[in-house]
C-alpha cells in the first residue's frame, strides 16, 4: 500500500489548493477507496508467502512404552511432495497472485472511473444551469417585448402565454440544477474532504480527440483488459490445481521416515555407569506407500476437472461480454458522433438567429422572431454540448473496460491535450 500511495504522490501533478476542489484532489482521493486499499493489502501479503515449502509434511515422534517406562522411541517422519506436485503449487500461488493483482487493476480503474463520473457530472451541470439562466433571459425578453406590443395588432396573447410557461419551467430548472449541484457536491465530499469551493479545469478534451484515442485502443478483447486476465489467471489456477491433484493422485510414497529405540535393562539400571555396561539400542528406517482403494482422490480429481471446466466456460463467457460491452459502447459513440455533425451544422447557420436574420429586416426586424431565433440557437448548441458529455462519459466506460485508466493513473484522461 506505500508503494501505491508513494505512485499517486509522484503521480498527479495537477495544481491542488487546500480550500478548493481540483481533479488533482478529487482523482488523488482513491488513495482513500476501501475497495482499493483491500485489494492492495491482499496483494502484498501474497508476495510475502515464503511458497510451498520443501517437503509437505514434517513430523517427529516420541514414543514410551511400558509401565516400567523402560522403552524409548524417537522418529522424523517426512511426508514429501508427490512427482510435479510442489511445481504445480507454485505456478498456482503465482497464478494466484496475477489475479489478484489484475483485481487490484480493476478496483483502482473503478474507483478512477467513479471520480471522473462525479466530476463531469458537475461540469454537466453547471454547463446545464447556465444554457437554463440563458434561455429564461431570451423568454423573459419576449414577455417584456409581448407587453410592449398589448393594445397593437402584432399582440398576440397566446404566444404571450407560451412565453410565460416557458419562463415558470426555465426558473424551475434553474432551481432544479441548483438543487442538483447541491447534492452531487455533497457526493464529492463523502469522496474528498475539506474544500470549500470546486476549481475543476472544464477544459474538456473534443470529439475529435476522442475518435483519435479510440482508433489507437484495442478493439479486441486480450490479456490487456484486466477483466479478461483475471478470467483467464483464474482459469491458469484450475490448470495448475488439476495438475496438483492429478501429481498427489499419482503419487506412491506417502511417508519416509527414520527412528531410533534404546531400552534400559534392568542390569544397567542397577550398575553404575563406571561397569560401561550399555542400554540396548536400535536405529531403524520406514517408507509408507499409498494404496489408492476407497479413498476419495478419484472424487478430488473430478472435482478439479469440473472447476477446470467451469473456468474455461467462464472464460469464454467473459471474452463474449466484454466484446459485446465494447461493440456496443463504440457503436453509441459512433452513434453521437453523427448527430453532433448533424447539430453543428445547423447552430452554424442559426449562429444566434443568423438563419432569420434576412427575413427579419424585411419585416422591419422583428424582435419576437429574432429572439425566437436565439432561443433555437441556444437549445440546439445545449443538444450538441450534451451529446459530447454523452461521448464523454462512454468514453470513460470503455477506458475502464480497457485498463486504460489503471496504466496512465498519472494523467487527466478527461482534459484535453496540449495543442489540440
Amino acid at each position: 500500500m506505500k508503494l501505491l500511495l508513494g505512485f499517486f504522490s509522484v503521480s498527479f501533478l495537477w495544481a491542488q489548493d487546500s480550500v478548493s476542489l481540483d481533479w488533482g484532489s478529487l482523482l488523488s482521493s482513491i488513495k482513500a477507496d476501501n475497495k482499493l486499499r483491500a485489494s492492495t493489502e491482499r496483494v502484498d501479503l501474497m508476495k510475502t508467502s515464503a511458497g510451498p515449502g520443501i517437503w509437505n509434511k514434517l513430523d517427529l515422534r516420541y514414543e514410551l512404552d511400558g509401565l516400567d517406562m523402560k522403552d524409548h522411541k524417537v522418529e522424523a517422519r517426512v511426508s514429501p511432495y508427490a512427482w510435479g506436485e510442489r511445481t504445480a503449487m507454485k505456478a498456482e500461488w503465482n497464478y494466484r497472485l496475477q489475479s489478484n493483482e489484475s483485481q487490484r487493476t480493476m478496483s483502482l480503474s473503478e474507483a478512477l472511473h467513479d471520480r471522473y463520473k462525479l466530476g463531469l457530472l458537475w461540469i454537466y451541470h453547471q454547463r446545464q444551469l447556465t444554457f437554463h439562466q440563458t434561455l429564461l433571459k431570451v423568454y423573459k425578453d419576449r414577455v417584456m417585448v409581448h407587453l410592449g406590443l398589448t393594445g397593437s395588432e402584432r399582440f398576440d396573447p397566446q404566444d404571450l402565454v407560451i412565453s410565460q410557461q416557458m419562463v415558470a419551467n426555465l426558473e424551475g430548472n434553474v432551481l432544479g440544477d441548483q438543487n442538483d449541484l447541491q447534492e452531487l457536491e455533497n457526493e464529492i465530499r463523502a469522496q474528498v474532504s475539506g474544500w470549500k469551493t470546486v476549481k475543476l479545469d472544464t477544459a474538456l478534451i473534443s470529439v475529435t480527440e476522442v475518435r483519435k484515442m479510440l482508433d489507437a485502443m484495442p478493439s479486441n478483447v486480450d490479456s490487456t483488459f484486466p477483466e479478461y486476465l483475471t478470467a483467464q489467471n483464474r482459469l491458469h489456477i484450475a490448470e495448475s490445481k488439476q495438475q496438483r491433484v492429478d501429481a498427489v493422485t499419482h503419487g506412491v510414497v506417502s511417508y519416509v521416515g527414520t527412528g531410533y529405540e534404546w531400552q534400559f535393562t534392568r542390569d544397567y539400571i542397577d550398575k553404575t555407569r563406571s561397569d560401561k555396561t550399555t542400554p540396548i539400542q536400535d536405529v531403524s528406517i520406514g517408507i509408507g506407500f499409498s494404496v489408492p482403494i476407497g479413498d476419495g482422490r478419484a472424487q478430488e480429481r473430478l472435482r478439479a476437472s469440473i472447476d477446470l471446466m467451469d473456468e474455461k466456460t467462464d472464460l469464454l463467457q467473459t471474452q463474449w461480454k466484454m466484446s459485446q460491452k465494447v461493440s456496443e459502447i463504440r457503436m453509441n459513440i459512433a452513434s453521437l458522433v453523427g448527430q453532433i455533425a448533424v447539430q453543428d451544422s445547423f447552430v452554424a447557420n442559426v449562429d444566434a438567429g443568423a438563419l432569420f436574420a434576412d427575413y427579419a429586416r424585411r419585416i422591419d426586424s422583428d424582435p419576437l422572431l429574432l429572439l425566437r431565433a436565439r432561443a433555437l440557437s441556444i437549445q440546439t448548441a445545449w443538444q450538441a454540448e450534451k451529446l459530447r458529455f454523452d461521448i464523454l462519459q462512454n468514453y470513460l466506460a470503455l477506458l475502464e473496460l480497457t485498463g486504460e485508466l489503471a496504466r496512465n493513473v498519472g494523467t487527466n484522461q478527461l482534459l484535453r491535450k496540449t495543442g489540440t
